[in-house]
């Protein structure tokens, strides 16, 4: 008997546990917060990642020179797009607007091209070098490429493990 009744107070309880946030009337919030990754991010990661990727194949000998500077190319413009979006403030692509990378070029856009893609060169740099910085420190996560403070165990993007490869991934082109 003293078993029934411990088992239905335990059971009543996981019940009114579960249902509470129904009961209180809590719902999901519908928003998205500053720490999720935008459209606009997963594509600069990815291009970036992509440069990362490409750059061990060439020092590994799988693809010769001339296909990195074709692949190194594709994946900086891509790069560089997503850093203009992100610097613009208006994620054009997650408000629906297309982005099919052709920009339209304004009055005197001609004037500005050779200052323009010497900076946007130096951003990529920076960019690249922040992020294998961060590849060195063991901060930047190896399966979503999230970059995380400093000391953290864990990256905050997918929850997965750092500091696994952090010592491959200091250099890969001199490797």
């Amino acid at each position: 008997v003293g078993l029934i009744v411990g088992v239905i107070l335990v059971s009543t309880g996981v019940i009114l546990f579960v249902m509470l946030p129904v009961l209180r009337g809590d719902w999901a919030a519908m928003g998205r917060s500053d720490a999720e990754v935008t459209e606009v991010d997963a594509r600069k990661q990815a291009a970036l990642r992509g440069l990362r990727d490409a750059e061990y194949d060439l020092g590994s000998g799988k693809i010769d020179q001339e296909d990195y500077q074709v692949i190194k190319s594709d994946l900086a413009r891509q790069a560089l797009e997503a850093m203009g979006e992100e610097s613009a403030g208006g994620h054009a692509a997650d408000e629906g607007t297309p982005t099919d990378g052709a920009a339209k070029p304004s009055k005197g856009s001609a004037a500005k091209g050779a200052k323009s893609s010497a900076s946007d060169s130096d951003r990529l740099e920076a960019e690249i070098e922040r992020v294998r910085k961060g590849m060195a420190e063991g901060r930047t996560c190896s399966e979503c490429g999230h970059l995380n403070v400093k000391k953290s165990r864990f990256c905050t993007g997918c929850g997965g493990r750092l500091g696994e490869v952090a010592t491959a991934a200091v250099n890969p082109v001199s490797a």
